[in-house]
This record gives C-alpha cells, structure tokens and sequence, in this order.
C-alpha cells in the first residue's frame, strides 16, 4: 500500500465559525476539529508523503494529528479503495453471523392481518394490499401457528446461548385476536420462563383495551406502543376509523384505564402528513406534558411523500423537538437514524436502518410464512420449513447482504449513505 497519503473523498465537513463537524459518509467517525486541523486536511488535497519537517514548520505535533485523521480514515493511502475495503471487511465480519441465525434477537407476531381503524398513512394496509398477502382468507393467526413461531424462535435463541427473548404482537390491530394474544403470553411463561428473560410488546391503537386486558398487559409486563396523532382536531383528520370517525376520544379512554390501574404509557407515537401538518404544533408537546408522558416518536407519513418542501418540514419537527426539550419530554423518530447511526461506524458494530434489515427479525404472519418485518412483501420462509430452512434462507441473505452499508446502488455519493444505509427496506414497493 502506498505511503502517500490523501484527503478521502468520502469526507463530509459542515464548517462552523471555530469548528467544524467532519465524518466520513461511509465509515461515520464523527470528529470536531478546528480550524488548523482542517488546514492540515487541507495539505492532503492531493496525495502526499508525510514530511514531519515541513509539517512542524506550521502545525502543532502534526503526526499525532495525522495519526488521528487516518484513524477515522479522514486520510487515507492514495492506493486505498475504501468501498472495496467496506465490502469485505463487512462482509467477512458478518456473513457468519447472517449464515447461522445469531443475528435473530425479537419475534413479531402479526395475530390479526386486519384492523378496526383505517389511517391514512398505514404501511402496514399498503403493503398487504399490493402484496399476495392480501388474497390469503386467514387474517387471524391461530394458537397452533404462534405457539410454533415462539417454539422455532426460542430454540434459535438456545441454540446461541441468549437469555433474552423479546416477542412482540403486532398487525393489524392485535387486539382483534385477544384470546390468541393471551394464550402465547401465559405459554411463553409456562413453557420457557425459567430459562428466558421475556420482554413483551404489543403495536396498538388501544381503541379495543378493556380493564381486563389492561390488568393481564400489567401482570405480564407487556410494554404498549401505540399512536395519537396530535390533539384532537390533528389526529381525526387522519387517524380514522374504517367508518371515517375520529378516534381521539377513543384513545384518550384506553389511556385512561391504563391511568386507573396505574400501568401508565410512558408515551406514544405521532405520524405527521400532508392533513395534519399545519395541526401539528406546539399544543402537541402541551397535551403530552399535562397528561405526564416524557417521550414521543414523530415521524413523516412513510407512505406518501409530503408536497410540502423538506426545509419546512424539517423546520417543524426540530421545533417540536426543541420544545419538548424545555418541557423535558424526549421526541425522536426515523428522520433521527442516520444521525444515531453515524456515531456507530459500520466497522465496528453491525448497524441499518432498522431491526429487520440488520436481520434481528422474525415476523411470523397469520398463514406461517416468515418476513424481516410486519411490512415486508417478500416472505422468506414458512414456519413449516424447521430451523435451518429459517436461517439458511437464500431470500433472508439477500435481503441483509443488499441492505449492508453501500450496497444500495440508488444511495451512492449521497452524504448520508453509510448510516442511513438506504432507510426502509419497503420504500419503493408503495
């Protein structure tokens, strides 16, 4: 490899007045440097040997700030090929990993391929619709199908000595399927609490939560995750339910029987859309505050794209996330991943967009087959094939494999590209 050295090409620097914030747009590294560092970049422009001599005449210890500057691969030999270097460094540290079923860490279960409400953003409507999915006439998973999914899933986890195992219930709307959503509760503890730790989710709009279910949520300790979409004229506009009513109220009902028993939510979710955003303000951070909640997700509606220009746009969700800030309420949401992502390089620890394409997930559907998520089109496995049809799935490794930091081909020279790594595996399909 050469001894020259050069300014690597993937280097992304957004310059204050006294620093500046420098990382590389694949390998991530972020550093602030000030001024004189970037002039030593500088010097780097076009390949050159390093001269301690000549450097010290105008830098300060310029070969510990050298060293530094290839550590984040800032600098780099002029010979080095570094999305070659990526490929097979991930590659090779991961194809393992992705062959032998260890990355699999969280069971989804989609007890009910139908739903109560009819939002206007729903991915999960979407993808169904368009795919094979949609002509299936089982949309309620039976206990036989799940009580083989939690098996499957659980002998994969044993079989790589995890303790932990997270099962989520998901749709749809789950709670469609109660007596299911139950049974694989009270199994799981039975069957498998002795030897497993059980971390319990479940994806719903609440609208169906009774006292009883709530009590059973709180014996299990099953953490809820659920949607409002604003106060209340922001979220009728564009929570709905199949009838076209608002569900606000209905929500607002569900959060207070949680209250009763005291098994709070600690937050929910927003979805911002065309509808609702000029809705969508400073009251939402108001209500959240009175009613005790400390985190919010809010996110773009990831269905449609927004008219709406992307400087606006991101203009509304920094203030929200600004004045949640000051209300100590903590706001994130997808269009904050690739600012996560960029302080865990790619190199280092095995990071995408979300858990499916980083293959953690194992969703199951109502008919057995098995997807990387509740919104994929692609199965890439029916329950009935074991284990090993699971985890060798040819479709399962491709998916991951294309998903790898610069393997989207779309995403090339974007600044972004190693970290958000080309964001939803589902965009485009809509």
């Amino acid at each position: 490899m050469s001894n020259s050295l050069v300014k690597s090409s993937f280097l992304q620097i957004i310059k204050g007045k006294k620093a500046s914030l420098v990382y590389h747009s694949l390998f991530g590294y972020p550093q602030i440097l000030n001024n004189d560092a970037l002039s030593l970049l500088d010097v780097f422009s076009t390949k050159k040997e390093v001269s301690e001599t000549e450097l010290q005449n105008e830098f300060d210890d310029p070969l510990a700030q050298i060293e530094l500057l290839k550590n984040c691969f800032f600098l780099v030999p002029s010979d080095f090929n570094e999305r070659e270097f990526l490929k097979n460094v991930v590659l090779s540290k991961y194809a393992a990993m992705i062959d032998n079923g260890s990355l699999l860490e969280y069971l989804s279960l989609i007890v009910a391929e139908i739903c109560n409400f009819k939002c206007a953003y729903c991915i999960a409507d979407s993808m169904i619709t368009i795919s094979e999915r949609e002509k299936s006439p089982n949309k309620l998973m039976s206990f036989e199908i799940a009580k083989l999914a939690v098996d499957t899933f659980m002998s994969i986890l044993k079989s790589h000595g995890k303790k932990i195992a997270y099962v989520n219930f998901g749709g749809g709307e789950p709670l469609l399927n109660w007596k299911v959503v139950e049974k694989v509760l009270a199994y799981c503890i039975q069957q498998y609490g002795k030897q497993f730790q059980f971390e319990f989710t479940i994806n719903s709009n609440i609208s169906l939560l009774t006292f009883d279910i709530a009590k059973k949520f709180k014996t299990y300790g099953v953490k809820i995750a659920t949607s409002l979409d604003g106060t209340k004229v922001a979220n009728n506009a564009v929570r709905v339910t199949k009838s076209g009513k608002g569900t606000f109220q209905s929500i607002l009902r569900a959060i207070d029987v949680l209250e009763k028993i005291d098994y709070t939510l600690g937050g929910f979710s927003t979805t911002i859309t065309e509808q609702n955003f000029h809705l969508i303000n400073e009251g939402l951070i108001d209500f959240a505050a009175q009613r005790g909640f400390n985190n919010l997700s809010v996110d773009l509606d990831v269905i449609h794209m927004l008219k709406i220009p992307v400087e606006k746009t991101a203009k509304k969700l920094l203030h929200i996330k600004r004045a949640a800030y000051k209300a100590g309420i903590l706001v994130t949401g997808f269009w904050e991943r690739a600012a996560e992502n960029l302080n865990n390089s790619i190199l280092d620890k095995f990071i995408a967009f979300c858990g499916g394409v980083s293959g953690r997930s194992m969703c199951v559907s109502p008919q057995g087959e098995i997807y990387i998520c509740g919104y994929s089109v692609e199965s890439i496995a029916h329950l009935t094939t074991g284990i090993n049809g699971i985890i060798t799935s040819p479709i399962y490794k491709r998916i991951i494999t294309n998903r790898l930091a610069g393997e989207t081909q779309r995403c090339r020279g974007c600044p972004l590209e190693g970290m958000c790594i080309g964001a939803c595996h589902t965009y485009g399909r809509v």
